[in-house]
This record gives C-alpha cells, sequence and structure tokens, in this order.
C-alpha cells in the first residue's frame, strides 16, 4: 500500500504492506466507530454536527461499517432506514474521513470514489438485505450539481469494483426533508420508491 501524504509544499509517499487494511460492519456502533464519528463532528466542518449519534440516528441505522489502517479507524458510515425512503435503505449514509488521514491515500486508492469505501456499500447491502430490504441507495448533498453527470460518473467509477449493479436516477429523489439540499440524484440498486421533484410533497 502507498500512503501519500499532500500538502502544497511537499508530497511524501510511504510503503506500508497492503494487508493493514479492513473493513467491518456490525449491527451495533461499537467504541471505534462512536470515536470516528465524534472525531469528526469536532472538526468544525460545516456538516461535522451529522456525524454527532444522537438517538434518533441510533434509532434508523440498521448498521454501521468502519475501515481501518494499522487498527486506526479512518473510514466510517451507516446504512439508514428513515421512513422518508419508502421502505429503501440508504447505504453508504454518514461517511465520513478520519481528518488526519483526509490527505493520504491509503489501502486501494482512489478511482473516483475511495475504493475502500466500496466495502462499506457491499457489506451494507449484504447485511440490510439480509435483513429483509431488497432495495438500496446512496446518494450526496450537491447544491450545484443541475444534472445528473457526477452523480452519473460516480456511479460508472462504483460498478467496477462493486459486487452489485448500480443505476443513477434521471431526476433528484427527496431524501431529506430540506427543500433544496433534500433533493438529490440517487445511486440505486433493483428499484428506486424515492419520490422526486415533480411531487409537491
Amino acid at each position: 500500500m502507498k500512503i501519500i501524504h499532500k500538502s502544497n509544499y511537499f508530497r511524501k509517499i510511504i510503503e506500508d504492506p497492503v494487508d493493514n487494511v479492513k473493513t467491518i460492519t456490525t449491527q451495533h456502533p461499537t467504541d471505534d466507530i462512536k470515536w470516528l464519528f465524534e472525531k469528526v463532528s469536532n472538526t468544525n466542518h460545516y456538516r461535522s454536527n451529522n456525524y454527532t449519534l444522537m438517538e434518533s440516528i441510533k434509532d434508523y441505522a440498521l448498521c454501521y461499517s468502519i475501515t481501518y489502517v494499522d487498527s486506526v479507524p479512518v473510514l466510517g458510515s451507516t446504512a439508514w432506514n428513515n421512513p422518508l425512503y419508502n421502505g429503501m435503505i440508504r447505504v453508504c449514509s454518514r461517511y465520513c474521513i478520519n481528518p488526519d488521514y483526509i490527505h493520504n491515500i491509503f489501502g486501494r486508492g482512489t478511482d473516483g470514489i475511495r475504493i475502500d469505501a466500496i466495502d462499506h456499500i457491499d457489506q451494507q447491502v449484504e447485511v440490510t438485505q439480509n435483513l429483509g430490504f431488497e432495495h438500496q441507495f446512496m446518494s450526496r448533498e450537491d447544491k450545484m450539481m443541475k444534472t445528473n453527470r457526477a452523480s452519473a460518473r460516480l456511479t460508472k467509477d462504483i460498478n467496477k469494483y462493486s459486487k452489485y449493479n448500480w443505476e443513477c436516477s434521471i431526476k433528484r429523489k427527496r431524501v431529506a426533508p430540506n427543500p433544496i439540499t433534500g433533493l438529490q440524484f440517487i445511486i440505486y440498486n433493483n428499484k428506486e420508491w424515492l419520490k422526486d421533484e415533480d411531487y409537491s410533497n
């Protein structure tokens, strides 16, 4: 594995064995996922409050994924069963990266997406389908997105590595109550049941 640290002044490459990276998924929040979410929530990023593990988040979360590098939690996410999703499960939700690793390339590297995040997606699909939920989706907040071009490109990148087949919605779908950021293009498997931007409620 190559870990590449970037700054405005230098690039440092450190060689490490690839087998020091692993992803696990559990149905209950572990101490490590709590630690990672708390670390991210304290960064003062504009979305950092999304990573506070409030009871409302725990109520909707079906499972939690975490990626380790040398036993350090570096990537985290959840699979979410929000009533707004009309029976679909949002995978790789609350996706976050350890702030200490945000400029590093680790594990399997990147290809339009951090490839190790695909393990989050695939493991969460497997867990939630075993729980009886057939349909899963992903989305991301992007207030500047006027077309699905970026999401369609991301869908192609995910399909290179995921063992599941994903499609991108043509229209924005309702994934949150916010009238602007709550409408997003989604990447879904099987069928999608979310309301789109043509709905009045």
